[in-house]
């Protein structure tokens, strides 16, 4: 298998800016993250369709979705993670996902989820919804 190149997951760190976007810091107590990246397309489809459908190219919206699960720490990143879901703010994130690039986008906590185990640590899970214009920048 020579030549065949696998990337660690924690690799792939979640950021988020607590400066509009200036710099970003990787969340603490983050252990996954999974991206989505959404297309709605547009359905053209007519009597002289065939009876196939068609879609418009480069039609509809795009969307970014990200779910982020870990452990409660009690670093600034999750606390301004934290402040965005309770104020329902935007704020903006940056995501590096192994050898397929960088995602950058402001993008709001659609929902928040903490986890209280009586023998263990604290938990989160999170979704985020991209807002605005989507920055993929491959990896070179």
């Amino acid at each position: 298998m020579s030549g065949t190149t696998a990337y660690k997951g924690r690799s792939g760190p979640l950021q988020i800016s607590a400066n509009g976007g200036s710099t970003f810091s990787t969340i603490g107590g983050a252990r996954a993250n999974d991206v989505t990246i959404n297309n709605n397309p547009v359905d053209i489809t007519n009597v002289s369709s065939g009876g196939f459908q068609e879609l418009l190219a480069d039609g509809g919206t795009q969307s970014v979705s990200i779910s982020l699960s870990g452990v409660v720490s009690s670093d600034a990143q999750f606390k301004t993670l934290q402040a965005a879901a309770d104020d329902r703010t935007l704020v903006w994130y940056k995501f590096t996902f192994g050898a397929a690039g960088v995602i950058t986008s402001k993008f709001a906590v659609s929902n928040l989820q903490l986890g209280l185990p009586h023998d263990g640590a604290q938990t989160f899970s999170c979704q985020l919804m991209s807002s605005g214009t989507v920055t993929i920048t491959p990896d070179t």
